[in-house]
């Protein structure tokens, strides 16, 4: 009998989070899975184009907080892409994880920041 490499065999006992499970999956979740990566693909585009217009943290009309979190999710898109293509049930933490701290953000900032410290008047990022 043949030993595998200490690696190998790492690889093989790691935690089922990291388990690509894409062979045995039906169709429809697949599907589900990329209209997720193309939600992310969306949103990375979106990012880089306000980075790439406005510069680097171009959401100037935010605190900076919120400035540093959305732009930071250049980043964090395209490994929930990745993520999911690989590994889906960590990529699906990480979709989760994005999508509930965004949703957090935008409802704070479009609610609480805008109508109470701006007024009733949205303002826009300044390079949109």
């Amino acid at each position: 009998m043949k030993k595998q490499p200490k690696l190998s065999r790492i690889w093989q006992e790691r935690p089922s989070i990291l388990k690509s499970k894409w062979g045995d999956r039906p169709k429809g979740i697949k599907i589900f899975f990329y209209i997720y990566m193309l939600g992310f693909l969306a949103g990375t585009v979106s990012h880089v184009l306000d980075i790439w217009h406005g510069g680097f943290m171009p959401y100037t009309s935010s605190p900076l907080p919120f400035n540093v979190y959305w732009s930071s999710l250049t980043f964090f898109d395209p490994l929930a892409i990745i993520l999911l293509f690989y590994f889906p049930y960590a990529g699906m933490v990480m979709a989760v994880l994005i999508m509930v701290s965004d949703i957090a953000v935008n409802l704070y900032v479009t609610w609480v920041e805008r109508f109470t410290v701006h007024g009733s008047r949205l303002k826009y990022p300044k390079c949109c």
